[in-house]
């Protein structure tokens, strides 16, 4: 599972997949930082691009991305459930659901 947390309106998507995600995290909103990214068990992910975004004058095209760990010095989704506004995905609805879905042994 992986998790998209957007930072504007504070909504938590749950993923199945990674390809998931990224089929719905265009781009050009991650390189503008709309989200923050988690895998399953809340630790932080960061995008890294294998196709640059391309902005020009009247268009803009998202690039690809995959996640990777992040920096040990971002926090992990747990410490961040206090701003989450709404959840959604993967049977997910609340986010005492995501709270125990993190908390489960792994």
């Amino acid at each position: 599972m992986y998790y998209a947390l957007a930072q504007d309106d504070g909504t938590l998507t749950a993923f199945g997949t990674e390809g998931e995600l990224t089929a719905a995290c265009e781009g050009i909103d991650v390189e503008d930082g709309v989200y923050r990214f988690f895998d399953a068990a809340g630790k932080p992910l960061a995008a890294r691009f294998t196709r640059a975004n391309q902005r020009g004058r009247l268009s803009v095209s998202s690039g690809t991305y995959m996640l990777v760990a992040a920096g040990a010095e971002l926090p992990q989704l747990l410490s961040l459930l206090g701003t989450v506004t709404g959840v959604e995905g993967c049977g997910l609805g609340s986010v005492a659901d995501v709270e125990a879905q993190l908390r489960q042994p792994t």
